[in-house]
């Protein structure tokens, strides 16, 4: 015998082998749950496509938000240098707090098109290199804050409008940042 908390119930169930009375039971409200939390994803996706003017999309699997780069493009710094950037730009960029592939707190700062171009700058990109940050390339996926608040979230609230800064403001508050260091 088997004792696992049910969690659709609230309670302890035992389960003896070959009974399946409680799974089927929390298998179908879990699909339920599932349902409905992919339901929220795809309402907020809407938000900030309509809204925000992002190319969002959800994963119906895991339920996660993503929007791809082309549309609006970004920065991503460590928080340190996001902090400085935004006290510089007067904190009118929209910031996806989360962590990146190397398990570091990362900034997403969003700016309007156009950031992949710089890239190609080999100063430019130099210069990022120097304070670990990166410009994602046309096309890659950032993933955007979902209603269940597990990963990523929002700054300072989810953006009311389509305004991002440009790119080039971006950089330059980095470089000015650079120079003062």
């Amino acid at each position: 015998m088997t004792i696992s908390w049910d969690v659709t119930v609230g309670r302890e169930s035992a389960l003896f082998p070959g009974d399946r009375s409680a799974v089927s039971h929390g298998g179908a409200e879990m699909r339920r749950l599932k349902i409905r939390r992919v339901d929220l994803a795809i309402r907020r996706s809407d938000n900030y496509r309509h809204l925000c003017r992002l190319d969002s999309f959800v994963r119906p699997e895991s339920a996660c938000i993503f929007m791809r780069i082309g549309a609006a493009g970004a920065v991503v710094v460590p928080p340190q240098l996001g902090n400085l950037v935004r006290q510089k730009l007067g904190r009118c960029c929209p910031v996806v707090v989360g962590k990146g592939s190397d398990r570091r707190m990362r900034w997403t700062l969003l700016t309007s098109p156009g950031a992949d171009e710089l890239v190609s700058d080999f100063a430019i990109f130099a210069m990022l290199c120097a304070v670990d940050a990166r410009i994602p390339s046309n096309g890659e996926e950032i993933q955007l804050p979902d209603p269940r608040d597990l990963g990523p979230r929002w700054l300072d609230g989810m953006p009311t409008s389509d305004y991002r800064p440009s790119p080039t403001a971006v950089i330059d508050a980095i470089r000015a940042f650079r120079r003062v260091r």
